[in-house]
């Protein structure tokens, strides 16, 4: 067991190595943001269940975005991963349409961060919790700004900890990346 935590966190350091040397490569098309969505929910499912987690999420009609989705998911499901493992018992996921973004809201009813620790949370220098390499939340941001959006981590003023995702829908980031393109 040892042993593949260890294979994973070295895994997830080259990983996040070639998204902030530019390295790892972003083919972007148009896809539902909300199907993207689905499959992260689907991927981590089983590892609530086993936890007694419920995740509350509404699908959505949500309008096309151009982004890079096996990446887009992985941010995600780390997200998501995140969530389960410090959740009490229930996910929450909400997702804000309007005309020029989406934001997706995914916030769990744990414990929260330490405030002394949220302005490290994304540098991947920091190990917040003791069970974690550090980096999954680095990870997420690296992905999300090379799709042109912002991430943010916080705590819900209720408690437990708040993860948003802000993204340009089609017709805003299309125009900084052409269709069929990828992207360094």
């Amino acid at each position: 067991r040892e042993s593949l935590r260890i294979q994973k966190i070295t895994e997830n350091i080259i990983f996040l190595s070639k998204l902030e040397s530019k390295v790892e490569m972003f083919l972007f098309e148009e896809h539902d943001i909300g199907e993207i969505l689905e499959r992260a929910i689907e991927s981590i499912e089983s590892l609530a269940i086993v936890k007694d987690i419920d995740i509350i999420y509404t699908p959505q009609q949500i309008g096309h975005i151009y982004l890079d989705a096996e990446k887009m998911q992985c941010a995600l499901t780390n997200i998501l991963s995140n969530c389960i493992k410090y959740a009490k018992d229930c996910i929450t996921i909400e997702v804000l349409d309007s005309d020029d973004a989406v934001k997706i809201i995914i916030s769990d009813n744990g414990k929260g961060f330490d405030v002394e620790h949220i302005g490290d949370l994304l540098s991947g220098l920091s190990r917040v919790k003791s069970n974690g390499s550090g980096i999954g939340l680095s990870i997420v941001n690296e992905i999300v700004n090379a799709h042109g959006g912002r991430f943010s981590v916080g705590n819900k003023s209720i408690g437990g900890a708040e993860f948003s995702i802000v993204l340009e829908k089609l017709n805003a980031f299309y125009l900084r990346c052409p269709p069929n393109s990828s992207s360094l």
